[in-house]
């Protein structure tokens, strides 16, 4: 199933015509062929890598996640130069996708573009500095409301902040290397990562934090619960113009609806 990092025009404009002027057909031929096309989204290309980033992330996790439904052996397959990113801090291409897929120990089948076998890359890719303002990047954005929160009283609230904020704090603490900006107002924990599998990690460690508060101990007339809400993809910092503060948006390409969470 082909996976195209966003709209199918763009993709065409930016990363199959620049190949040479016969390529646009044979690309069209290729995708007329796939029962289903997938978009990561279906927004258009905005200037950055975060799309190509994200694309290859969810066509990787696909991979592995089929090869285990199936019991099948599991391999990347790559048409590459052999070269490396033209920029120190490239966040996609076929370098930095085939050095995330050896970093995670699968296997690939490398051939430059006349057919000869590649051999592996040897060279790591950097992590990536934090985007300028209005540049986007992939982020794990992580959402808790803390069920039960609305039925507390005010002489509650200090047990409450004990109890749940301060733990929340130290756990988010503990993982700030990769905490991109976290806030908390009333009920509601918010964090986003630029790491998915730490932003999964606090999410299992903030449930099992909210749940193993005792209501006897701290007076509590009811058990507390948390809904947590995920998502990972391309997000835009921005800085909001009344506080100054930094806004870390999503936009969904498939609805033309902007997510926006400020602190």
């Amino acid at each position: 199933m082909p996976l195209l990092p966003f709209d199918r025009a763009d993709f065409i404009t930016h990363s199959v015509g620049p190949s040479g002027p016969a390529w646009p057909d044979r690309f069209e031929r290729c995708l007329s062929r796939a029962h289903t096309v997938r978009y990561a989204t279906n927004d258009s290309y905005l200037g950055d890598d975060a799309p190509y980033q994200y694309a290859a992330h969810m066509a990787m996790g696909r991979a592995v996640l089929r090869a285990r439904l199936t019991d099948s052996p599991l391999a990347l397959f790559a048409i590459w130069d052999g070269k490396g990113p033209s920029e120190p801090q490239k966040t996609a291409g076929t370098a930095v996708d085939l050095s995330l897929w050896h970093s995670l120990g699968h296997e690939s089948w490398r051939a430059a573009p006349d057919g000869r076998p590649m051999s592996s890359p040897e060279w790591a890719p950097d992590r990536p500095s934090p985007p300028a303002t209005g540049q986007r990047l992939n982020g794990a954005i992580l959402f808790a409301d803390v069920q039960g929160y609305g039925r507390l009283r005010e002489s509650d609230l200090p047990s409450y902040a004990t109890a749940i904020l301060a733990p929340v704090a130290r756990l988010l603490d503990n993982h700030e290397t990769h905490v991109l900006t976290r806030n908390s107002w009333g009920d509601a924990i918010f964090a986003v990562f630029d790491d998915v599998a730490v932003a999964a990690e606090c999410a299992a460690a903030i449930q099992q934090t909210i749940g193993s508060v005792n209501r006897d101990v701290l007076g509590y007339p009811f058990d507390l619960g948390v809904r947590l809400a995920g998502h990972y993809g391309p997000i835009r910092p921005d800085l909001r113009p009344d506080t100054r503060a930094r806004d870390l948006c999503r936009y969904s390409g498939r609805t033309g609806s902007a997510h926006r969470a400020c602190h």
